[in-house]
């Protein structure tokens, strides 16, 4: 989870306040069986501007399920998950661990659908630049290897251009070369920003 902003900020959110704070006493889900399964429990932190946010673990500890907490796609716990700007319209950006990208629309395509109508062209194209997928920008997400479709799915992520921004296993199935390029993208991004 990071906090970024890019060449073109959304509006900042006011100074002091956290762009969330975190405090989930549990979240459980029940088995077919019937039996509750507690899959998180007694979390709290709180991320400010500029920092970077960690979470690490075993894979199936949860870390998944706290990212769709935090991004409000999950709404039946115990405890309470806040982001002070997100009344003001300040945005949060996700980058999922599948791709999500849509099938019928272009590399391109699928970068663009999260700018707002007044972002000139030219943003999508640095961020596929950024990305080295200047090439696919006309192909469809099928034409793509998994590395080209993950570069993909972080140029959208960083096109959002939120304060607050989630990312879930962003550099999986790239190459160690691309994975320590975006790794030094990701932050310059951040020290812009401090």
């Amino acid at each position: 989870m990071a906090q970024m902003n890019g060449p073109n900020p959304q509006t900042p959110p006011p100074a002091g306040l956290p762009l969330v704070r975190v405090r989930v006493e549990n979240k459980t889900f029940v088995r077919h069986d019937g039996v509750r399964n507690t899959v998180l429990q007694g979390i709290e932190f709180e991320c400010r501007s500029g920092e970077l946010v960690v979470i690490t673990g075993a894979s199936g500890c949860g870390k998944t399920v706290l990212l769709n907490l935090i991004a409000g796609l999950d709404r039946d716990y115990r405890g309470r998950i806040t982001l002070p700007h997100a009344d003001s319209g300040v945005p949060l950006s996700y980058m999922f661990q599948e791709d999500r990208l849509l099938p019928w629309r272009t590399v391109a395509e699928n970068v663009r659908l999260v700018l707002p109508p007044s972002q000139p062209p030219e943003r999508v194209a640095q961020l596929l630049r950024q990305m080295k997928l200047s090439h696919a920008a006309n192909q469809f997400p099928v034409a793509l290897s998994g590395g080209m479709r993950r570069r993909a799915a972080l140029a959208r992520a960083f096109a959002v251009n939120a304060p607050l921004m989630l990312m879930d296993e962003p550099f999986m199935s790239l190459d160690e070369h691309t994975a320590v390029q975006l790794r030094e993208l990701l932050q310059a991004q951040l020290r812009h920003t401090s």
